[in-house]
């Protein structure tokens, strides 16, 4: 059971498995509503970077670009909802601690992965003459957090116009040349004394009918 745990574990949030065995519920469908951070990366241009790349060297420069951001996602508390090809969809303030220190985490989590970012290129252009760039995109607000699916097959994560502004914040950054975007919620909330915040852009989102503002945000 512990090998089988150890396992699961690797496919699904951990909080999420400690939470089902805690309570004995089953993973039924259905959610509930939180207020919660949601950060999007994605890497650009990858579909012209694993042309250029055989199988074997892209599963194993994706894999170490996986694991090490994974590792700082999970160090500032977050949990990783899913990876989506070249992509990671994490959730912060799920663990506890929401709001202001949720929107804090997750900057703080998007900058460290931009600086993990450069030793990692640092070893791909050195044997694959290749690096990889990443926009970031992160809003806070309220999401429905449970399980979707079939009967048959389900999947835990979060559902929320919230998911699909910090996906587009994450486009608009890699179409700016920047790492790291996000939103005025995200903003009004994060450290002022922490972080440094780039003047405001007006974003012409897919499926908002008013512009958005965004901003870049560096440490202080």
């Amino acid at each position: 059971m512990k090998t089988g745990l150890k396992a699961f574990r690797r496919y699904v949030p951990a909080d999420l498995v400690r939470l089902l065995i805690h309570t004995g519920e089953d993973a039924r469908l259905g959610g509930q509503k939180k207020e919660l951070t949601v950060l999007f990366s994605d890497i650009a241009g990858f579909t012209s970077i694993a042309e250029r790349m055989t199988p074997e060297e892209l599963m194993l420069q994706l894999s170490e670009y996986f694991d090490e951001i994974t590792k700082i996602l999970t160090q500032y508390r977050g949990t990783v909802d899913k990876y989506i090809g070249d992509g990671v969809m994490a959730l912060f303030g799920l663990k506890g601690g929401g709001g202001e220190a949720a929107c804090n985490s997750a900057i703080r989590a998007a900058l460290d992965i931009g600086v993990e970012l450069k030793r990692i290129n640092r070893y791909i252009r050195e044997h694959l003459e290749q690096e990889f760039r990443i926009g970031i995109g992160i809003d806070y607000g309220p999401v429905v957090v449970g399980n979707i699916g079939s009967k048959l097959r389900r999947q835990f994560t979060a559902l929320g116009d919230v998911v699909n502004v910090a996906s587009r914040l994450e486009t608009n950054a890699k179409r700016q040349g920047q790492t790291v975007l996000i939103s005025q919620a995200v903003r009004d909330l994060a450290d002022a004394d922490a972080f440094e915040f780039g003047a405001e852009l007006a974003l012409d989102i897919r499926g908002k009918e008013e512009v958005q503002p965004a901003y870049t945000v560096r440490w202080a």
